[in-house]
């Protein structure tokens, strides 16, 4: 028995032996099987130039979702690759790659405060988990979650406004420039503009959801500092139905109507449909306003030759109106109860800039 295990340890000695020297040889003869390289980090300036701010999320099943309070939603990417996070009354850290084009991110340390029961908190982080492609595209950062999750958009958290830039055949996007003060105490209200949809009835302007102080700041032809001095605020954050003193607003007043941007839908006699054929310039978003009752159900379709198209819905009072059915894509049918009577805002955005000046498609409005 004893010759029987001596005999074993011998065989298994000799078989390290022999692995060993097999292992130094294929070493030295370079034939060990290759690691995988590590993915390749391309530092972007246009997407680590600024904080950006969530404003909407585009689930393919579901449609989009305006966001409130964007500013409790921000993401900074570092060109370290570091990223960090606040996810409404939580922060978090982590760290992220992109090759210009992919983006993964992974976060780490999040602080675990008891947020409300509306927050997105939980959801944004998980959706930044999820990012899979992401572009920087006219002020605006996108980032496309994997197995098709759906798309987040955001704009700069930082307040800063984009440099002008001229319509060329390369470039197509004009820019808005950079607000400047009124001149003798004017304040002109330029009407409903991206993310700045709100009432105002001189000298208060009534926040909806999504808007934010910078677009607000555009809409009156203000900077964001005057806004924030003439209501005492200490930081940038603004909230669904806060009143704002328009400062001016005092003075030489020439208020335009809220909806001076959209264009008004009507129905012909004992009609419950209206198709409207226009078309969508420099990448601009469409805006439409029409009258329905509560109860009623508002159906909208969008068709065009290529460009993918979102549609979103506010009432009167910058309330998001849920909408069901297909959205984002070339072809759209989306519909929803409507909850009060009233005015509906309804608006068209181009989810990449147009190759062309002007995209045409058409749009049908049905209320029953």
């Amino acid at each position: 028995m004893k010759h029987k295990i001596k005999v074993l340890l011998l065989l298994l000695m000799l078989l390290s032996t022999v692995a060993a020297c097999r292992g130094d040889k294929e070493k030295e003869e370079g034939i060990l099987l290759p690691t995988a390289p590590a993915a390749e980090f391309i530092p972007d300036d246009a997407l680590t130039a600024q904080r950006w701010q969530w404003v909407q999320f585009l689930d393919q099943a579901t449609g989009t979702v305006n966001i409130s309070n964007t500013q409790n939603y921000t993401v900074g990417f570092q060109r370290d690759g570091t990223v960090q996070v606040k996810a409404d009354c939580n922060d978090a850290s982590g760290s992220y790659t992109s090759d210009g084009v992919g983006i993964s991110v992974v976060l780490g340390p999040v602080t675990l405060v008891g947020c409300s029961p509306e927050s997105l908190g939980d959801k944004f982080l998980g959706y930044l988990s999820g990012a899979a492609m992401y572009r920087v595209e006219n002020g605006r950062l996108q980032i496309e979650l994997a197995n098709g999750g759906g798309m987040m958009t955001f704009i700069s958290a930082n307040g800063s406004v984009p440099t002008a830039v001229s319509p060329s055949a390369d470039n197509p996007v004009s820019i808005v420039p950079t607000a400047v003060s009124p001149s003798s105490g004017t304040v002109m209200d330029s009407g409903a503009r991206d993310h700045a949809h709100g009432t105002y009835v001189a000298p208060h302007y009534t926040v909806a959801g999504g808007d934010t102080l910078y677009s607000v700041s555009l809409r009156f032809n203000l900077s964001p500092d005057q806004i924030k001095a003439a209501n005492t605020m200490s930081d940038d954050a603004l909230y669904t139905d806060q009143q704002l003193i328009i400062p001016g607003a005092n003075l030489n007043v020439t208020p335009l109507p809220s909806t001076a941007a959209y264009e008004r839908i009507t129905f012909a006699s004992g009609a419950t449909a209206a198709t409207v054929d226009t078309v969508l310039t420099n990448g601009q978003s469409k805006q439409f306003i029409l009258s329905a009752r509560a109860g009623q159900t508002m159906q909208i379709t969008t068709h065009s030759s290529a460009e993918f198209l979102i549609i979103s819905v506010t009432d009167t009072n910058g309330a998001i109106l849920p909408i069901n059915g297909v959205n984002g894509q070339a072809n759209n049918n989306v519909s929803g109860v409507l909850p009060v009577d009233g005015d509906y805002h309804i608006t068209i955005t181009p989810t990449t800039s147009p190759e062309s000046p002007t995209m045409a498609f058409n749009i049908t409005f049905t209320v029953q």
